[in-house]
């Protein structure tokens, strides 16, 4: 009993952001000489997640990958829609397809450049996928970790991510600030410290 109590309290103080730390799953297709690398977060039972397909002498493949807990497609339709947003971002609608042998899982092939900039740098991915217009997922992900998880995989496949320049610049404009209210602190403390040791004398 002590043991199963100790148990829950270790849970309970496991940061959620640990939790929802991107995971490797790398695996080969050796019949037809395709290595995949993948990076995923998963929530209830759902996950998304950025994967490289690697064909030996030939293309790769950069590709969102999608499961849901519970199945999305039929037998007689593998095609659905998908909606994504980052924070209070803007929505972006996507088209996906799921995999021959699963109706809960699939792939994603026309990202937007700036839908994955996004995703770099956001907190919180919401997700909702949809067959003949009825949703069929609705999910969200923490996107703790997902820098360097997206970049680890668009290495994989020679993608580079560029950076939102609007984001660039506002990040430069904080460190402009940042480093003259330094310097100044720094100033204002060191006449402060000379006066006193003026002062002993």
């Amino acid at each position: 009993m002590k043991k199963n109590l100790v148990v829950l309290i270790l849970a309970l103080l496991v940061p959620q952001s640990a939790l929802a730390a991107f995971k490797s799953n790398n695996w080969s297709d050796e019949m037809n000489d395709v290595k995949v690398y993948e990076q995923y977060t998963s929530n209830h039972g759902s996950s998304i997640g950025f994967r490289c397909d690697v064909e030996k002498g030939k293309n790769k493949d950069f590709i969102l990958t999608f499961e849901s807990k519970e199945s999305i497609a039929t037998p007689s339709n593998d095609k659905v829609e998908i909606k994504m947003r980052v924070d209070d971002g803007e929505v972006y609608n996507l088209k996906g397809k799921t995999y021959s042998n699963s109706y809960k899982g699939g792939v994603i092939r026309d990202i937007p450049e700036q839908l994955l900039n996004n995703i770099k740098n956001g907190n919180k991915l919401l997700v909702n996928i949809y067959v003949y217009n009825q949703l069929k997922m609705n999910q969200s992900f923490s996107l703790s970790g997902s820098s360097k998880a997206l970049q680890l995989t668009a290495d994989k496949c020679d993608l580079e991510v560029k950076n939102n320049p609007e984001l660039e610049q506002k990040i430069k404009e904080i460190e402009r600030k940042r480093d003259k209210e330094i310097k100044e602190i720094t100033s204002k403390y060191t006449n402060e410290i000379q006066a006193l040791k003026i002062s002993y004398k």
